[in-house]
């Protein structure tokens, strides 16, 4: 059995001891105070059913200060952004599925456009977004009149943000030449 004190472990001057017990490779932690009782410990520690403190500097045991920290986590998490993707197969003009993101919105878009097994001779593909999933508006033209090579990425214009409720591909026109398809991969982020 191993111990050891640690001097202000929880902002006090008294001591505590972690004691180590070993029970089939398994290693226990026990803390006490240098008097061998737990009751301070475990005041200093809180209670099972300690909720969350008020604020974050707000004075807490360690379980409502493991609480807030958990609180603040899950805030964090859903503040991140969330992407929205697609990928669509042409062999011919068609308009791909739309993504619904209705729910957090999107305001930065980029397309790709890449033929398979070989570039396509011609193609003019277009990403469009929408507020009602109805009326559609161009975004982001890629096509090989306008320069853009095979597998090039584009981004929306000027890095602007364009908010919209709806995206989807949708490709005007295409000469697959030594191509099978293209595939169209289109990315929203909010």
């Amino acid at each position: 059995m191993a111990s050891w004190s640690f001097k202000d472990f929880f902002s006090t001057e008294k001591k505590v001891r972690a004691t180590f017990v070993g029970d089939e490779g398994v290693q226990h932690v026990r803390l006490t105070e240098n008097d061998g009782s737990d009751g301070a410990i475990a005041a200093k520690l809180g209670s099972l059913t300690e909720t969350a403190p008020a604020s974050d500097t707000a004075s807490s045991g360690l379980n409502g200060r493991l609480q807030r920290i958990a609180q603040r986590l899950t805030t964090l998490i859903g503040a991140v952004a969330v992407m929205a993707t697609r990928q669509d197969t042409y062999t011919g003009a068609a308009s791909g599925t739309a993504i619904n993101a209705a729910t957090t919105g999107l305001a930065r878009h980029s397309l790709q456009v890449k033929g398979t097994g070989a570039a396509p001779t011609a193609w003019n593909v277009v990403y469009e977004v929408s507020l009602d999933n109805a009326n559609w508006t161009i975004l982001i033209t890629h096509s090989n009149t306008g320069g853009d090579a095979d597998g090039a990425l584009k981004f929306a214009p000027g890095g602007d943000a364009y908010p919209a409720l709806y995206t989807r591909s949708r490709c005007v026109s295409i000469t697959l030449g030594g191509a099978s398809n293209v595939v169209v991969t289109i990315v929203g982020l909010p």
